[in-house]
């Protein structure tokens, strides 16, 4: 995970993953005492179970004793590819047949997440959900509106590239563009990099393929060399899980952080 604080306000979001560096994301939030959003889907996880699984419910409920937000990002995280002509929408999984869904269809999988997450929390979702990789369609949204959730996706400017090939956007470019547009009050995506481990950093490229078309994530990305690149000042770096974990604490080149909040500016300073 790799953290970029430079704007007057971040909403900092995180949607669940393989969750292998959850905990140690959970005990940097709570020692700053920094709250963030939580977009929630059953996915599949390192440790062989899955996000939502009962096994993580004392995970979830001290995030919601903490204090954080909690959306939906549908229970299975397939993708909202089109509208249909026969008024459903089209739901592809990443392997597998494609779903049609009414409303009706599309409400059972985003309260699916919320039923759960009551199961295991005893409160429920904030009205909000996000779709997997960000695509929605027309219907979809005003099916999701229709049943109390309204859409957060990411705005184009806090947007650091995830499931996009770094081929065809490479990390200097996407890093460059957001910090030369990032406006006050729009949202930032974070995620994992490149390993420190030679032979593992070598295995990430090697298996960068499969890992897309399994997980949908480009796991290569070197993120310090996006901070080097970026000239920001670096502060503070900490890397967990094989070096693939990035804890990045730093400030504009020139002088102090502007326009932060207390809670972010507690980690600049």
């Amino acid at each position: 995970m790799s953290l970029f604080l430079f704007a007057a306000t971040v909403y900092l979001t995180i949607d669940t993953g393989n969750m292998e560096p959850a905990e140690q994301i959970a005990a940097i939030l709570r020692k700053h005492q920094i709250k963030a959003t939580f977009f929630l889907a059953d996915e599949k996880t390192k440790r062989g179970d899955t996000s939502l699984d009962p096994a993580w419910a004392p995970f979830w409920r001290a995030l919601a004793t903490d204090g954080h937000k909690f959306g939906s990002h549908t229970w299975k995280h397939s993708y909202f590819r089109r509208d249909l002509p026969n008024g459903k929408v089209a739901y592809v999984p990443k392997a597998g047949p494609t779903e049609q869904l009414d409303q009706a269809g599309l409400c059972a999988e985003l309260r699916r997440v919320d039923q759960r997450f009551h199961a295991m929390t005893g409160r429920h979702l904030d009205p909000l959900w996000r779709a997997p990789g960000g695509r929605t369609t027309p219907r979809t949204l005003e099916f999701a509106k229709r049943c109390g959730f309204r859409h957060v996706g990411w705005t184009p400017h806090g947007f650091l590239g995830d499931e996009l090939s770094s081929q065809t956007h490479p990390n200097r470019r996407l890093l460059a563009d957001s910090l030369r547009n990032i406006k006050d009050g729009e949202i930032l995506l974070l995620e994992h990099g490149v390993s420190s481990w030679s032979v593992l950093a070598w295995w990430q490229q090697h298996r960068l393929n499969r890992h897309v078309v399994r997980w949908g994530c480009y796991w290569n990305r070197d993120i310090l060399k996006m901070v080097e690149e970026s000239g920001l000042q670096v502060l503070e770096v900490q890397r967990k899980h094989l070096g693939t974990t990035y804890y990045v604490r730093c400030r504009p080149p020139a002088g102090p952080a502007v326009g932060v909040g207390p809670q972010l500016q507690a980690i600049l300073s």
